[in-house]
């Protein structure tokens, strides 16, 4: 940890991008390597600590997010989906630290992908309100992702990498749950306003295929047993079991 806060500090206005790089590549390597066996608290604390040391690096927050949410999942693993009070308060400790660095780090491409991952974590874990927060916090981001970036000094269009993220986003819409008050299909819903506002490009094919993914998410809905589901989590299936307003939506929408 001295070692690897040294090389941090060492970076100066003046420091070359490729000895910037090489720098943050071995602190990656040095939190990979953080493992305290079963004693998950402490190498949670220890993540803390690398965030408040190397605040300077986007590839080592986005490094600490990752290991993170595999420290939760460790969690999960240990008690076989089977969480007690304690295990489930350190799984959303786990997930408020990823809340709070996540919106730390450039780049709506690295945050996006990370605020997904932390939504499956949290609903892998039975930890509905923070899945809903970061799959929230998904759709938000596709309504500022810009028509085209600058990525390796050529301009590129976003549309493969919102095709990508928006996939994986349906899949896990499928099996989560709907919400007291806003409804079934909130993230649904606003998800499909979002790519509305989307600058796509003339005749798209990624917007075709995009549409086709929600098509197939209605389908799926519609069913009266969904294709899959996540242990001790109840989704709409069961939440809204022949409910006729769910039944309606379903029809009219």
């Amino acid at each position: 940890m001295v070692q690897a806060r040294n090389l941090h500090d060492s970076i100066d206005a003046l420091t070359f991008s490729d000895e910037r790089q090489q720098i943050s590549d071995l602190v990656c390597r040095f939190v990979e390597k953080i493992d305290f066996g079963r004693d998950l608290e402490q190498q949670l604390h220890v993540y803390v600590d690398c965030r408040a040391a190397f605040p300077n690096f986007d590839n080592v927050n986005e490094k600490l997010v990752n290991v993170t949410a595999c420290l939760a999942m460790r969690a999960h693993a240990l008690v076989k989906g089977k969480h007690t009070r304690k295990t489930a308060s350190f799984v959303k400790a786990c997930l408020a630290y990823c809340h709070i660095t996540i919106p730390s780090i450039e780049g709506f491409y690295r945050r996006m992908p990370l605020f997904l991952l932390c939504g499956r974590v949290a609903l892998f874990n039975q930890c509905i309100a923070q899945a809903d927060t970061f799959f929230t916090e998904t759709i938000n981001a596709i309504e500022k992702v810009p028509a085209q970036v600058v990525m390796q000094r050529s301009r590129r269009s976003t549309e493969p990498l919102l095709t990508e993220i928006v996939k994986n986003l349906v899949a896990a819409l499928v099996i989560a749950p709907g919400h007291p008050q806003e409804g079934p299909f909130f993230l649904t819903k606003r998800l499909l306003n979002v790519l509305g506002e989307y600058s796509w490009q003339s005749g798209s094919k990624a917007k075709i295929s995009l549409y086709l993914q929600i098509a197939r998410l209605l389908c799926a809905y519609g069913q009266k047993k969904l294709p899959y589901h996540v242990q001790a989590v109840e989704s709409n299936d069961t939440l809204y079991a022949g409910a006729s307003k769910y039944v309606s939506w379903r029809v009219g929408d």
